[in-house]
């Protein structure tokens, strides 16, 4: 992550330890986004990333950096689904890998997403 501050100087990132030994990290870059929060446990080589109502699993630990960046470049991708209901797709490139996550749709984008590549 100390890669994350370097390329983005006005990053913030808090990082505080749980009971059961995992952490819990806060990443933030622009005031109006919603932050980042990748919880990560000792047990398991993958973490979790929240970005709002969108909960990414299984990001591996060496993507964590360029997932991030990702968010930060918006280069990720954000998709309406049409069938049978409604969701807002939210893709993010990494390496070879796209991780997704996805959430209801109900005609309720944020600014941010709206400033998302729609694809």
């Amino acid at each position: 992550m100390n890669g994350i501050l370097a390329r983005y100087p006005g990053a913030r990132i808090d990082t505080r330890p749980l009971e059961n030994g995992s952490t819990f990290t806060t990443v933030s870059y622009r005031d109006d986004d919603p932050d980042l929060i990748v919880i990560a446990s000792p047990e398991h080589p993958d973490v979790q990333i929240v970005c709002a109502e969108y909960t990414f699993d299984g990001i591996a630990q060496s993507d964590v950096a360029q997932f991030v960046a990702s968010m930060f470049d918006r280069t990720a991708r954000l998709t309406i689904s049409r069938r049978p209901w409604r969701f807002a797709v939210l893709q993010v490139p990494v390496a070879a890998r796209t991780y997704t996550a996805s959430r209801r749709y109900k005609d309720d984008l944020e600014p941010w997403e709206s400033e998302l590549d729609r694809g």
